[in-house]
């Protein structure tokens, strides 16, 4: 089937603490230099240190309020040592504050490019069946533009405010207890139960992280496929269709943010009335105690209610930020599963990484096919409850031969070179290159020895020699241009155009033809100058004229023949079979039909003479 089982990939996923380990992992990882980790410290005993000065800036209160209510020659001094103080405190605090500040950003950024890094490595390792059938683009990207951004604020945001709220509240209880005992209980009986509710309340918050998430990367992947089908959506007259869709995959991510939200005010007016209530009993009793004779001074009445409103402000901070940190924590998860994907693929050697290229030869390079399947057999699930894929499928080709594969739409032609490539597992049966069974022989390698086209042209950002020349940086000019040449790009693709970059306007200016040829210049490069001895080959004539076409079809010959390459030739145009010299005609994932274009033209009622009579009837 299509689906790729994941149960139990991000360990205690289904508990409060896999997001918690999610989050604590990325963050440590992203971080794990010595200078990165030396800056997070000194940005938190920075913060520590103005936290301090303001939590002692009240302690300086009583001895202003004590100078104003007696103005003698000794009040004044002490007036103006309070103010000194205060003053100090305050210089001291904005630059521990911001010095702390710039570290925590600096490490923040750290944090931000090492967890994209890292995600990005990922999908590179994710096996191609993996990625495109369960994650793609539309779970990736916004884990990337989004998710990883939001695990960076809790480092530079969400995390500081916890600590340094959590400092403040214990300092601040403290300096309440050398001020009035009997006032700090009352301060005391509403820290806990606000503390004890948030405790309780992360899970919900870590599951709004989650569904967030999950929302977003619908609107990201609608967003993608519709703005990437232009031409489509406008041809239908689809756009209100389509604008309608978004809407209501807005409204729906609008409707979580929106139960999020409320979650979160609820939270936050529940601690705000908790400190409320506390404020008003500590003004309460605190002017009681302050009128009798035994009681409080007046100063350190003012300082005892701008300690505890402060408490009030850096309690609620702390709660939010501490609620925020478990909604990142159910982003963290998602992250993770995409590396816990990549880390199983590289676990059971599966990985797509970048393998040692050329490392492992060929079995044999003298005698016997270049490739060769043994009753293969790939199945997958369309989505409709059809089962489509190859069955038990052998063929060969030898070095020097090209081989054309031809049938209906969905018969499992670009399935079989899915399997060469190791695009797709095989289930059943070898593939083998030159005697290797290709599942012994590690995707990169693998891959080194084949050279793919696909039916999309992609063109990649860079200049026109770095497209050709993809991935093979010793390429010349002259390899270039003989890539150039050999696939018809040489009408619209000199030497004097190597330099310049598709993405300046003469990659938007390029047809549809055009890229294709770009594409397969790229592919006869890697045989030309590379180590493939496989030539795949899907559907790269689609967009050409027959001009184009018949140069780029004698270009391909010629290169299979030069250089003795196995090429595999997928093909709906049985005109373009006839270059090949063998045909296999594919229908249902099974080879039913085999011969050169004579013999199988010669043979009544066979699936290719029907094809080769639809095509020559328009």
């Amino acid at each position: 089937g299509r689906g790729i089982d994941r149960s139990g990939m991000v360990a205690g996923a289904g508990d409060g603490t896999g997001g918690e380990r999610a989050l604590v992992d990325l963050l440590a990882q992203s971080i794990s230099s010595g200078s990165s980790r030396a800056k997070l410290v000194a940005a938190f005993v920075g913060s520590a240190g103005a936290n301090l000065c303001f939590l002692l800036l009240p302690l300086q209160i009583p001895l202003v309020v004590s100078a104003l209510d007696d103005p003698n020659s000794s009040s004044n001094k002490d007036l103006l040592r309070g103010c000194a103080r205060m003053v100090g405190l305050y210089l001291f605090r904005v630059v521990l504050g911001h010095g702390g500040r710039h570290l925590l950003n600096e490490v923040g950024e750290e944090a931000l490019l090492g967890i994209q890094q890292r995600l990005f490595s990922a999908a590179q390792r994710l096996k191609v069946e993996s990625f495109e059938l369960e994650f793609g683009l539309g779970k990736i990207l916004p884990l990337l533009e989004h998710d990883a951004p939001a695990i960076r604020d809790v480092l530079t945001i969400n995390l500081e405010r916890v600590v340094m709220g959590s400092f403040y509240v214990c300092g601040g209880i403290y300096l309440c207890l050398a001020i009035s005992k009997f006032l700090s209980l009352v301060v005391f009986a509403a820290v806990v139960p606000i503390a004890a509710s948030s405790m309780l309340l992360k899970r919900v918050s870590e599951r709004f992280g989650r569904r967030l998430s999950d929302r977003r990367s619908r609107l990201a992947e609608r967003s993608r496929l519709v703005l990437g089908s232009t031409r489509l959506v406008r041809s239908h007259a689809c756009e209100e269709l389509e604008l309608a869709r978004y809407k209501e995959l807005g409204r729906e991510y609008a409707a979580e943010a929106s139960a999020q939200s409320v979650f979160m005010s609820a939270c936050k007016g529940g601690s705000g009335l908790t400190h409320s209530f506390a404020l008003m009993a500590i003004i309460f009793f605190g002017v009681r105690k302050a009128s009798a004779s035994d009681g409080l001074r007046s100063g350190e009445l003012v300082a005892l209610v701008n300690i505890v409103v402060e408490i009030g402000k850096h309690l609620d901070m702390a709660v939010n930020n501490y609620l925020l940190l478990s909604t990142a924590a159910g982003k963290a998860l998602k992250c993770q599963e995409v590396l816990q994907a990549a880390k199983a693929a590289d676990s059971s050697g599966g990985s797509d990484a970048p393998g040692p290229i050329c490392s492992l030869e060929p079995a044999s390079t003298s005698s016997g096919p270049v490739l060769e399947l043994r009753r293969c057999t790939y199945a997958y699930d369309d989505g409709e409850g059809k089962t489509k894929g190859v069955r038990e499928i052998s063929f060969s080709c030898a070095p020097g031969e090209l081989l054309c594969l031809v049938g209906p739409s969905g018969c499992g032609k670009s399935t079989a070179l899915d399997l060469v490539s190791k695009f797709r597992p095989c289930q059943g049966g070898q593939v083998l290159i030159h005697g290797r069974d290709l599942a012994a022989v590690p995707d990169g390698v693998c891959r080194s020895w084949v050279s793919w086209v696909g039916q999309s042209s992609a063109i990649v950002p860079g200049t026109v020699r770095e497209n050709i020349a993809y991935g093979l940086p010793l390429a010349t000019d002259e390899d270039v241009m003989e890539a150039v040449r050999l696939s018809s790009c040489d009408d619209f693709i000199d030497e004097k155009v190597l330099d310049q970059t598709f993405d300046e306007g003469t990659g938007f200016n390029l047809s549809g033809g055009q890229r294709a040829r770009v594409a397969i210049a790229r592919g006869l490069l890697k045989v030309l100058k590379g180590s493939a001895s496989v030539l795949l080959l899907d559907e790269v004539t689609a967009n050409l004229d027959p001009l184009s076409e018949a140069s780029l079809l004698s270009g391909i010959r010629k290169v299979t023949k030069r250089h003795r390459v196995a090429t595999l030739f997928v093909t709906h145009r049985i005109s373009n079979a006839k270059i090949a010299d063998k045909v296999l005609v594919v229908k249902s994932g099974a080879v039913i039909e085999r011969g050169t274009h004579d013999q199988l033209c010669d043979m009544e009622g066979g699936v290719y003479q029907k094809l080769l009579a639809a095509s020559d009837s328009f």
